[in-house]
């Protein structure tokens, strides 16, 4: 069966696999093998190249942490960034926090944090995770306060009949 795969010219032995027209290197649609050359092996891939495989390994990642919130908020970094941090430390280790970047310091064991106060900006949070020739976003963005709003409802409608205790939100979801 001939599933369109084609060798990508980067050498024998980092030669990939990519599905004709999909641009994508997932493989075929059936697990078996599935190539017309005798000599080209086919397997199920999922973007597991070195490049998206290698984000498994987040401690040799680059992380940053970016935060916005109106003119009005005192605090920074936000709580929000502080549980980042900590649910990525609980991850992959203690790491430094080091805030801003400024002149031409080498990157360390550490993660980057970012505080922007400004405008009329409800709450954004983008995680960054960077290596060689790509990287990854994670990025929550609050339009509206109406959202806090929400969840409270959300924990109060959930509260009645618990036994007296501390609950986090992931207990409520």
């Amino acid at each position: 069966m001939n599933c369109g795969f084609k060798r990508s010219g980067a050498g024998d032995r980092y030669d990939r696999l990519y599905a004709k027209g999909e641009g994508r290197t997932s493989g075929c649609d059936q697990e078996s093998a599935c190539c017309e050359n005798d000599d080209l092996q086919c397997r199920r891939q999922h973007l597991q190249e070195a490049g998206l495989g290698s984000f498994k390994k987040a401690w040799r990642l680059y992380i940053e942490v970016i935060e916005a919130h109106h003119r009005y908020k005192k605090d920074a970094p936000s709580g929000t960034v502080k549980t980042i941090r900590k649910v990525i430390e609980e991850e992959i280790g203690k790491r430094e926090e080091t805030y801003g970047r400024r002149g031409m310091a080498d990157r360390k064991n550490e993660i980057g944090v970012h505080v922007i106060r400004g405008g009329d900006v409800v709450g954004d949070h983008t995680v960054q995770f960077h290596q060689n020739y790509e990287s990854i976003e994670l990025v929550h963005r609050a339009y509206d306060h109406v959202v806090f709003a929400r969840g409270a409802v959300r924990v109060t409608a959930w509260t009645p009949g618990k036994t007296p205790g501390v609950y986090t939100m992931k207990t409520v979801l």
